[in-house]
């Protein structure tokens, strides 16, 4: 037998060679690996002359491997996965660099949230783009057929949320705090604030983060107790909502649950946090609703895992800053968070 020349070895020959040992048949080795019959006996035959051996004996069912082939291939088959492992690490770098995701992100966490996931694409040094937009009741459907990659959105339970197909969701946080927003001179802010005053009041529906037809925490209490209320308006769109609330004797109640202090006055509005007690009242007979991420089932791949992780990490980084002002909440439509585009509805 002459010496092996390692440089006429190559990974196609031993994949081959190791497939022909596992499975004795040329034919079905051929199918499997979708490689032409003809080109598996060249590379058979090249192994032949490599190593200076037959390596198999034909026989009547198939190619049965000698006793030097039985030698040889503990160390072609370690060759073999060493090479797919190091074919996965290319395609791992691939798939998480120069790619593009589109973000679907409820208004009120949009500037600190775009702007953690940016921070970490730029620390973990991918090369990857981000477009993101406010989240709206039709951002579901779009997820479902593939135009949107990963939403967060504000949803009562994930039953709403799996009636629509190819939908995987992750359970972040529950809203359980709720922001009172109303024109800087309502009458709501001269008097006891209490669930039973606040009904007496046009009620603005805040569906900026939420699914098509969604009723809001209160609206369902409302419901639930036989509280009367008068809902004026759904508001799909931040600065639709603080328009409206601005022109009319409207009010709100925002969920949230970000641990800071509520911020001042902007643009003739007035914001303070429900009192606890009143809190307590509603979510002592409902469920708050549930900060979750949606992404499309279909789609299992490395890149979308790695950009999951980014903005669940981000969510809770941001989640212990300040809640954003009125004003920053206005801003946060604008698409240079993230260098992408918002469409409200």
């Amino acid at each position: 037998m002459r010496d092996i020349i390692f440089s006429d070895l190559d990974l196609l020959c031993l994949n081959i060679f190791v497939h022909l040992y596992e499975n004795q048949s040329a034919t079905f080795v051929s199918q499997k690996l979708n490689i032409p019959a003809p080109k598996i006996s060249r590379s058979l035959k090249h192994a032949r002359e490599i190593f200076g051996n037959e390596l198999f004996i034909r026989k009547r069912y198939g190619l049965i491997p000698n006793e030097y082939a039985s030698k040889i291939y503990p160390v072609a088959k370690e060759i073999v996965e060493c090479s797919k492992a190091l074919q996965s690490f290319k395609n791992e770098s691939v798939e998480c660099n120069n790619l593009h995701f589109n973000i679907a992100i409820p208004t009120p966490l949009y500037r600190n949230l775009s702007k953690g996931i940016l921070n970490n694409i730029r620390d973990a040094g991918k090369q990857i783009s981000v477009s993101s937009k406010s989240w709206t009741p039709k951002t579901l459907d779009e997820i479902s057929k593939g135009k949107v990659d990963i939403g967060l959105c504000y949803s009562k339970n994930n039953t709403e949320l799996h009636a629509v197909s190819n939908i995987c969701t992750i359970a972040l946080s529950p809203l359980n705090r709720l922001l009172l927003i109303a024109n800087e001179h309502h009458d709501i802010y001269h008097q006891e604030i209490t669930l039973e005053t606040i009904a007496k009041h046009p009620f603005a529906n805040p569906n900026i983060g939420g699914i098509k037809n969604a009723v809001s925490p209160f609206q369902e209490y409302c419901n639930i107790t036989g509280l009367t209320l008068h809902s004026d308006v759904e508001a799909k769109n931040i600065n639709f909502l603080f328009d409206y609330l601005r022109n009319s004797q409207a009010l709100t109640l925002l969920p949230f649950n970000e641990k800071s202090e509520i911020t001042e006055n902007i643009d003739g509005l007035h914001s303070c946090e429900l009192s606890q007690f009143e809190t307590n009242r509603i979510y002592s007979r409902i469920a708050p609703p549930m900060l979750t991420l949606v992404y499309n089932s279909c789609d299992n791949g490395q890149p979308l895992q790695w950009m999951i992780n980014s903005i669940i990490d981000s969510y809770h980084q941001s989640s212990s800053q300040a809640l954003p002002s009125i004003a920053e909440l206005s801003l946060a439509q604008s698409p240079a968070a993230v260098g992408g585009s918002s469409d409200g509805v």
